[in-house]
Order: structure tokens, then C-alpha cells, then sequence
């Protein structure tokens, strides 16, 4: 029986280099000077915010100024802040929050504008993207246009979406109407696209383009679901040629025929 060879193992010696431990041993104290000298500047009192130093162009509420306040502007969480500001105030369409050294915070809101007015169970005012900018008011807002279509009998809360075909066929009206410069010489007071094909809006003449103090009732516009400026033009024409002065007897205009046809009060 052959005999087991006994294992031997070849003796290392590890020699360090004088100039390497050097090396390290000095990149070791400068990193732990590096840190302590970093502690040190993130604590120092001229770095930390104070309340006045946040500055905004919108109000604040209290638990979102904490998350500021006292702190130092090297350990504040901007994103955080952003992200709290928006889901508290769905209505903003973009916030923005900046450092300015040594201890400033500025806080940049931009609004969404208001664009209409949903006319459910109560005036909600929505932006270009149907966004509700409040919680809805009991009587329209001045200066906004009212759009009805019958599928917003319900509350909404402030930031809820609006959509839908006859939402956006109300706008894309509201578009051409200042495109052609009508809600200038009219006020329009309803949109109304409950049937696109008999999309209609209310308008009555402003004040300034009236003589004296007489009462004009609204008139009907009934323009269906297309081809909204070339109709609106047409309008334009016939009321500055032929309706100018018998406003006040018209009941509606139908311009969704090649021919016009209006209709005058009994």
C-alpha cells in the first residue's frame, strides 16, 4: 500500500510598502478630516432655515414649512416637498423648490388658469385640461364661459379630472370664439353640447355695444359639431350686415346649413 505523501504548504511573507501604507494612511485622515469637517458646516447655524428665510408665492400651511424649518439646507428633501405641495394643492400645475445659500428656500407655484365653467349641480372652474380648480360655487363666475352636457350632475372635489367628446367639443367652441374675437362683442352664456349635432351657445350683446339700457334676451346659436370657425365668420357677417340693429328681436340663428336661418321673437 503505497504511503500518502505528507502536503506541504509553501511558506508566503507578505512585505508592506512603506510608501503604500503611507499612502493610505494619509487618504484615511483626509477622508476622516473631509467628514468632520462636512458634520461640522452641515451644522452650523448660518446653513439652517429659519421661517422667514422660505419664500413663496403662494401661501404655506404649517406641516409643509416644518419640513423646512430649523433644518439645514444641505439635509432638505426638495422632491418630498414638491411631491406634499402638489397632492395638497392639486389645482397647481407645476412646483418648483430651490436652495439659495447660505439659508433661503424658494418655493415657485404655477397656477392652473381657468379656463370654463361646468355647469352641474353646482359652477365648477376647470382649466384647459378639465382639471376643477375649486369645489364648485353656487352661482357661475363672471368672465368664464358655462358649459352643460349632462354627464356632471354629481359634486366634484377640487382636482378631479373632467373629460369626455362633449367636454372637449365645448372647449375647442370656446377656442374659436376667441379666435374670432365674438366674446369681445358678445357674452356667452352657456355652451350647450348635451347633442353634438344641435351644439348650441347662448349669447347676448355687452353693455358697451348697446345703446342706452336696453334689455336684450339671449340668443340661441345653434352650430353643431364641426367646422366651428368658418361658421362663427359667417355669423360675424350677418350680424354686422343685416342684424345689428334687430338684435333684440332675434330668438336663434341656425348655422349648420349652408343657409342661415334665424328666427325672430313673437
Amino acid at each position: 500500500m503505497a504511503r500518502r505523501r505528507r502536503s506541504r504548504f509553501k511558506q508566503v511573507n507578505f512585505k508592506l510598502n512603506p510608501k503604500l501604507a503611507w499612502i493610505g494612511g494619509v487618504s484615511l485622515l483626509a477622508i476622516i478630516l473631509i467628514c468632520s469637517l462636512g458634520y461640522a458646516i452641515h451644522n452650523l447655524e448660518v446653513f439652517k432655515v429659519r421661517e422667514g428665510n422660505i419664500k413663496s408665492n403662494v401661501d404655506l400651511s404649517r406641516t409643509l414649512k416644518d419640513k423646512f424649518k430649523d433644518k439645514s439646507i444641505f439635509a432638505l428633501d426638495l422632491k418630498s416637498f414638491s411631491s406634499a405641495l402638489a397632492r395638497e394643492h392639486p389645482e397647481y400645475k407645476k412646483v418648483s423648490v430651490l436652495r439659495k445659500f447660505p439659508s433661503t428656500v424658494i418655493v415657485a407655484v404655477e397656477k392652473r388658469k381657468p379656463f370654463a365653467q361646468i355647469k352641474g349641480r353646482r359652477f365648477y372652474p376647470v382649466d384647459k385640461e378639465g382639471i376643477v380648480l375649486r369645489s364648485g360655487e353656487e352661482s357661475p363666475l363672471a368672465d368664464l364661459v358655462s358649459i352643460e352636457t349632462g354627464d356632471y350632475d354629481r359634486l366634484f372635489r377640487r382636482g378631479y379630472r373632467i373629460s369626455g367628446t362633449k367636454l372637449e367639443s365645448a372647449f375647442n367652441l370656446i377656442d374659436s370664439l376667441k379666435q374670432e374675437n365674438l366674446l369681445d362683442q358678445f357674452e356667452v352664456t352657456l355652451i350647450n353640447s348635451r347633442n353634438l349635432d344641435a351644439l348650441c351657445f347662448f349669447i347676448s350683446p355687452r353693455k358697451d355695444d348697446t345703446a342706452g339700457d336696453e334689455v336684450f334676451p339671449d340668443i340661441k346659436v345653434i352650430i353643431g359639431k364641426d367646422d366651428f370657425n368658418r361658421k362663427l365668420n359667417l355669423l360675424k357677417g350677418l350680424v354686422d350686415r343685416k342684424l345689428k340693429d334687430k338684435l333684440s328681436l332675434v330668438k336663434y340663428i341656425d348655422l349648420r346649413y349652408k343657409k342661415m336661418y334665424v328666427g325672430f321673437q313673437r
